[in-house]
């Protein structure tokens, strides 16, 4: 699939929207299925509001790819990544300087957009970015 920056900040708007109407947004914490993304919160004292700004903080320049939804019951979703460098403050209250992997799910119905954020932690292998920075 080619990407260009103008379909992917399109995208990004259209996820900002259910971010903003948060009735059609979720970030996946189940600490069964998608442990990394709850150490992550916790481990730097994360709220809502907290991940919400940082969210919202993706431009085009931080797509990375696209990947199939390796779940058989939604292979037919594409999910798209995102590489975010940022600092955050531990519970410890020490800046650490991070590299996330943001994976997103946009699912378009009939009615409206909704959002699953299904991965949000730091990366555990280098990440590159699809666009040149």
């Amino acid at each position: 699939m080619q990407e260009t920056e103008q379909s992917i900040d399109i995208y990004l708007q259209k996820f900002f929207i259910c971010i903003k109407e948060s009735s059609r947004f979720t970030i996946c914490l189940d600490r069964k299925t998608r442990e990394k993304n709850s150490v992550f919160v916790s481990e730097f004292g994360l709220k809502d509001a907290d991940l919400k700004k940082l969210l919202l903080s993706l431009i085009p320049k931080d797509f990375s790819e696209v990947v199939q939804n390796s779940n058989p019951i939604f292979a037919h979703e594409m999910l798209y990544v995102f590489k975010k460098e940022t600092t955050l403050t531990d519970i410890n209250g020490e800046d650490r300087e991070l590299e996330l992997y943001i994976k997103i799910n946009l699912i378009t119905t009939s009615s409206n957009d909704e959002a699953y954020v299904i991965s949000c932690h730091p990366a555990e292998k280098p990440m590159s970015y699809y666009f040149d920075r």
